[in-house]
């Protein structure tokens, strides 16, 4: 499945600020690492406690399944338009 900017952005803001989400999920899915795993596992969190962080490689890239439904098709193209496609100032390279 090809997915819009739009709805990678919209995605992107459900790791963000997402406790309650991830309390409520079964699974989650970390768009760094590529993988899933039971939400219960998700026992960091940054941003006042506020921001879970993947149990399998430390970065704060989780997706819960209560907001986004978590396929691996969508972490590889979270993961690119977040961590490939960026330059260091943050801006998308060409």
């Amino acid at each position: 499945m090809s997915y819009t900017p739009l709805q990678l952005k919209t995605f992107h803001k459900a790791s963000i600020y997402n406790k309650g989400d991830i309390e409520i999920s079964e699974q989650c899915g970390c768009f760094y690492c590529e993988k899933t795993f039971p939400a219960k596992d998700v026992v960091k969190y940054i941003d006042k406690g506020r921001t879970g962080v993947c149990p399998l490689c430390d970065i704060d890239a989780v997706l819960p399944d209560a907001t986004v439904t978590v396929t691996p098709e969508l972490l590889s193209a979270m993961y690119w338009k977040w961590f490939v496609l960026r330059s260091s100032d943050g801006q998308e390279t060409s």
